[in-house]
């Protein structure tokens, strides 16, 4: 045999081999087949984030109120992952309403958001101050607090990013001018708060929607925006937390 054959045996052999090799990975029309596909389903199943647990977009509302205050609602969107329950399946939060974020209420004892899944207590907390300490579970506590008193009941529950809305649109974000177009007579306020930031309100019997301001009263806008948000039961919201 001479030296060029076997140049070119050597050469179609590998041209051979090649061939092979990438027919059985891609199948004849170049898709993934076989171990390949399974491979990358594998990837994707293992990257792929949990299921309904991402708290999904409001759906487009036929209200023209609730569509407004979205729409004029400014700074960054906030979607956590919601709490799993007992059972496995996603724990969803409703409205803010006053003296609740669905269906999470204020006067009730703290062990039954614990039961069902969206409390739990704050070790890290009670490292630093004397007490009990409670927070809302997994990334809802990166936006929600809850305030427990010495009988364990839920005496607050505040918000500082926009995971939840009222009824009518309303929350993180939206403009004091909002707030006054949206609940007109039935908003109290503005007043100005123990530490001068400009708080105004809306109650319902002894409930309480208290929305903390960016801004003092004396220099209120109508661009001025929600900062915090607080619901309470039997006392008006005070719109403030301290380290402990």
């Amino acid at each position: 045999m001479s030296r060029r054959t076997a140049i070119i045996l050597v050469v179609g052999l590998l041209a051979f081999l090649a061939f092979a090799a990438w027919f059985d990975i891609s199948g004849r029309d170049g898709s993934l087949s076989g171990s390949a596909t399974t491979a990358a389903a594998t990837d994707a199943a293992t990257n792929a984030p949990p299921a309904a647990t991402k708290r999904a977009t409001p759906p487009p509302s036929d209200n023209p109120v609730v569509t407004r205050n979205r729409n004029e609602r400014r700074g960054p969107s906030w979607s956590p992952a919601d709490p799993v329950g007992k059972d496995g399946k996603p724990l969803t939060l409703g409205r803010v309403v006053p003296g609740a974020f669905q269906p999470v209420q204020v006067g009730t004892n703290i062990k039954v958001a614990v039961d069902a899944g969206y409390m739990e207590r704050d070790p890290q907390r009670e490292q630093s101050c004397e007490g009990t300490f409670w927070k809302w579970k997994g990334q809802l506590a990166q936006g929600l607090d809850v305030i427990v008193d010495q009988n364990q009941r839920i005496a607050a529950l505040g918000m500082s990013r926009n995971g939840l809305e009222t009824a009518e649109g309303i929350t993180i974000g939206n403009s004091f001018g909002a707030l006054v177009r949206t609940y007109g007579d039935r908003l109290q306020g503005p007043v100005r708060m123990d530490y001068g930031q400009a708080g105004a309100f809306v109650q319902n019997g002894d409930r309480w929607i208290g929305f903390g301001m960016d801004n003092q009263p004396g220099q209120l806008s109508d661009t001025s925006r929600i900062a915090f948000i607080e619901v309470t039961r039997g006392v008006r919201p005070g719109l403030l937390r301290d380290g402990c």
